[in-house]
């Protein structure tokens, strides 16, 4: 188990990396990478995605220690949104619907998402120092992953990805208000890297 959760993280990195902006800025420099070597990449990518697409489990998620979901499953599901590919279209449709639905599931009723974190109107403090770190970053990624998202989905779909997003970056805000008075090391969630991209990816209040 353990080893075949490194395995999936390399692969994810790999994938996410290598998005499709990438892959045309090395297009439009082929004397840096001749076609058989683009075709050979983008080879390898597919056959990496069809691997990446048989390690989600019957949930919707994708194998990771508990404590790591979903933000695991969040950042196998851009990988796949990296590449191109569109919830409930084509190919791998169906793994990024279910992908998605098991984080919008892994929400708690304060906006956090975070699989192992306690459940409740307000967003615990009191936490083991693990599960606090552990649901910073899961919240975070989860929530840059579902910013993503909600441009790619149909209508009814999007109201209910802005609704989770909009909580998650009211956590977000209202835990960086917080931080000047706690360690940046007890998993105060204003405090992940993270965070700043899907704030900017703010839902438009028009949608």
């Amino acid at each position: 188990m353990g080893a075949r959760v490194l395995y999936l993280g390399y692969f994810v990195t790999f994938l996410i990396c290598l998005d499709p902006g990438q892959r045309a800025l090395a297009d439009d420099v082929a004397d840096v990478q001749s076609a058989k070597r683009l075709e050979r990449i983008h080879e390898s990518l597919e056959r990496a995605l069809v691997w990446l697409s048989g390690q989600q489990e019957t949930s919707g998620g994708f194998p990771t220690d508990p404590l790591g979901q979903p933000g695991v499953t969040s950042l196998c599901t851009l990988a796949f949104m990296a590449q191109g590919h569109l919830p409930g279209k084509g190919k791998y449709g169906s793994t990024l619907d279910r992908g998605i639905q098991y984080v919008l599931d892994s929400q708690k009723k304060s906006g956090l998402i975070a699989r192992e974190a306690p459940d409740g109107p307000q967003v615990p403090h009191d936490t083991p120092h693990e599960i606090g770190r552990a649901s910073a970053y899961n919240h975070a990624i989860s929530a840059l992953m579902l910013s993503e998202a909600y441009g790619m989905v149909d209508k009814a779909d999007s109201k209910v990805i802005k609704e989770a997003v909009e909580k998650a970056l009211a956590v977000t805000l209202a835990e960086q208000r917080r931080k000047k008075h706690h360690d940046v090391d007890r998993g105060t969630l204003g405090n992940r890297r993270h965070a700043v991209p899907a704030h900017r990816r703010t839902v438009p209040a028009g949608r």
